[in-house]
Order: structure tokens, then C-alpha cells, then sequence
């Protein structure tokens, strides 16, 4: 089961850091518009960058619904982990359980 917490834990933290880049990609992406459309730019440049942006876009939510169906699986098995191995390790916290806590919070 702690593999499990493992797995499920590293997802999480790569759909996080995920989002973030499609974040950045998203601004620095609407930069890049910007600064064509002031420059005078071929229409059909900016046209082309425009999907680009509004594909970048929509990976946004997408990524926010993964993490939120990670999260919910991942606190599903915490909620066990933390039933069932509370009472043999003394109340005691793993290191898997506390890193899944941690990233549970963001």
C-alpha cells in the first residue's frame, strides 16, 4: 500500500509542476501576441499564434480537473494508510503520508 502512496504522491506533484509550466506557457505566449500585434506582424502570424495561445489555454482547467482527481484518490488512500497503520506505528507519520499531506494542501 505505501507504493501506492508513492505513486499516487509523484503524479500529483508532476500534474502540479504540469499546470505551473502551462501557466507560464499561457503569459509568456499572450506576450508574444502582444508584441506581434504592436510590431505590425503578418495577420496570418498572429492568427496562427493566437490558437497557440488559446490551445495553451485550455490545458489550464484540464490540468486543475487531473490534480483534483488526483488529490481526491490520494486522500481516499491516506485516509486508510492513516486507519490502518495509526495504530501500529504509535500515531507515528511516514515519510510518504507526510508528503502526500503536504502537497494534499496545495
Amino acid at each position: 500500500m505505501p507504493s501506492q502512496i508513492k505513486i499516487k504522491t509523484s503524479a500529483l506533484g508532476r500534474l502540479i509542476k504540469e499546470e505551473k509550466l502551462y501557466k507560464q506557457e499561457t503569459a509568456e505566449q499572450a506576450a508574444r501576441v502582444e508584441k506581434m500585434k504592436a510590431n505590425g506582424e503578418d495577420e496570418y502570424d498572429i492568427k496562427k499564434q493566437i490558437e497557440v495561445l488559446k490551445d495553451t489555454e485550455q490545458m489550464v482547467p484540464v490540468m486543475r480537473k487531473k490534480i483534483d482527481e488526483m488529490k481526491a484518490s490520494l486522500e481516499g488512500i491516506l485516509v486508510s494508510m492513516r486507519r490502518i497503520l495509526g495504530g501500529r506505528l504509535g500515531g507515528k507519520v511516514t515519510p510518504p503520508l507526510v508528503l502526500g499531506m503536504k502537497l494534499m494542501k496545495r
